[in-house]
């Protein structure tokens, strides 16, 4: 009797959710944008970023 499937599937499935949330954190618009709001919001809003939309959706 072998191990059971989820042991196998469960790292590869986190290891790809990890390195998507990089990607999207990291080359998306909303990405950059989410961490132009969480960096400083004052300033996120004067450049023209809308920081309440950015804070409701993430």
């Amino acid at each position: 009797m072998g191990l059971p499937l989820i042991v196998f599937a469960a790292p590869i499935t986190i290891a790809i959710l990890a390195i998507t949330l990089h990607i999207v954190l990291r080359k998306t618009k909303f990405g950059i944008a989410m961490r132009a709001a969480t960096e400083n919001s004052d300033l996120s809003g004067i450049v023209g970023i809308n920081v309440k939309l950015i804070f409701g959706i993430s």
